[in-house]
């Protein structure tokens, strides 16, 4: 086990701790958390991670204290505070309004500590064309929303969020960072990449390929997926190729063959939309000598993927898939007759779905119509015929035959007339 380091003195923002603290955790084991003291004179229990890692500063109580009425952060000035409850107890907002005239209920740390200076509606309607944020240049509005078109010092183009850029957090194409890396890496010699993305990414894959135990293991490792030697065993390597490679932080890893393993000649950097057009589970449509997948095919046409699934389903031409919403029918020609699957349904008393499902399952004339799905053939004298073409011949309604097939008759019992038929014939001769 790794001993505990003695922060006990040292100063971290406004606390200053006092002594070690042993907080219960259940099931008899206990953990180490430090008690300090805030400069306003209020104790707090922290945990270790946080005072080192600059998470905790202050008690967060005194924060508050600074806030007066008329006060002003940024574009926003603080007019009055708001009890909000919260579960058992109750959290001080301040309500503020930004230059722009809107109100915004923010809380006290975050006008303090992390600097919201507006109301960001207004932030959201500024014109960033021409401006400059440490490495990126703003070209253009990307037509997204909120987001705009930039150029980095090192000449990649990106899209960045209006956020980002106001609030800093975005300085660079993602050279910056990696940059600062590569000095790291000179001085001490290690990548210092761990719990980043890119480490996270490389250690994902990993797993999924060759760890049991990991969720997606069986769609990776037990299908025979692999990550090869070369990055498999260091880290740099992957890292090396991703940076040759195109990565960005919004962009995914993904194989250009599915069935392939992860290495350099098979892998590429795509969007998350671009990843799921990828996946095993797609259906490829070739239409025109073009093939793409169902969605792809959606997003050119902009008709919608359930709407085309349906006409491939329904047996539709290949000339008429593209074809506009509410424009196109299919049409069935059964005998001399041409309909649609509706006037069909109404001329025979039967739903369309059922209609429907049996043309797309291969069925066509008149079994399309018949009540029951499945083709029954009997044989009368030699002559062996559906039970809805002897219908036809001795005029007998389908579902009478049908009902006594089904209680046993056969030969000429199946197609006798009845009584009531008889006459019916009788006085059609008269």
């Amino acid at each position: 086990m790794r001993k505990l380091r003695d922060i006990t003195g040292e100063r971290f923002g406004k606390l200053t701790v006092l002594n070690a603290v042993r907080v219960p955790i259940g099931d008899g084991k206990f953990r180490t958390k430090w008690n300090c003291m805030c400069d306003c004179g209020k104790q707090k229990v922290v945990d270790g991670s946080s005072l080192t890692s600059g998470k905790t500063k202050t008690c967060n109580g005194c924060l508050q204290v600074d806030i007066s009425i008329g006060q002003q952060f940024g574009k926003l000035t603080v007019i009055k505070s708001v009890k909000i409850h919260e579960k058992n107890s109750y959290r001080t907002m301040w309500e503020c309004r930004c230059e722009c005239g809107n109100i915004r209920l923010v809380r006290g740390t975050i006008l303090q500590k992390r600097g919201s200076h507006s109301c960001g509606k207004c932030m959201k309607s500024q014109n960033l064309t021409g401006r400059r944020f440490e490495r990126l240049l703003v070209l253009e509005n990307a037509k997204e929303d909120g987001y705009w078109k930039c150029v980095c010092d090192c000449g990649t183009t990106s899209t960045v969020h209006y956020t980002s850029l106001l609030r800093g957090t975005t300085k660079s194409c993602g050279c910056f960072a990696i940059d600062l890396l590569k000095e790291r890496n000179k001085a001490s010699g290690t990548h210092h990449m761990t719990n980043t993305r890119l480490h996270n990414i490389w250690d994902t894959m990993k797993a999924r390929c060759h760890r049991q135990n990991s969720k997606d293991y069986k769609n990776y490792g037990a299908r025979g997926i692999t990550v090869c030697e070369e990055w498999r065993n260091k880290f740099e390597n992957f890292y090396q190729w991703a940076i040759d490679n195109g990565y960005e932080e919004y962009l995914t890893l993904d194989r250009k063959d599915v069935n392939g393993n992860y290495e350099p000649t098979n892998c590429r950097w795509a969007t998350t939309k671009e990843q799921g057009n990828n996946t095993r589970y797609n259906r490829y449509i070739t239409i025109n000598g073009e093939t793409n997948t169902i969605a792809e095919w959606s997003q050119i046409t902009g008709i919608g993927p359930k709407a085309l699934r349906y006409r491939i389903e329904s047996g539709w031409d290949e000339k008429d898939l593209l074809l506009p919403v509410g424009v196109h029918k299919v049409y069935i020609t059964v005998g001399n007759e041409t309909k649609t699957i509706k006037e069909w349904s109404r001329e025979k008393g039967i739903s369309d779905t059922v209609i429907s499902k049996r043309y797309k399952s291969g069925i066509r004339g008149e079994d399309l119509f018949a009540y029951n799905r499945k083709i029954i053939l009997v044989e009368i004298d030699g002559v062996t015929k559906s039970l809805s073409d002897w219908s036809k011949e001795t005029g007998i309604r389908l579902t009478t035959l049908l009902q006594r097939y089904n209680k046993g008759k056969r030969g000429k019992d199946l197609i006798a007339q009845t009584k009531k038929q008889t006459i019916e014939q009788l006085a059609w001769d008269l």
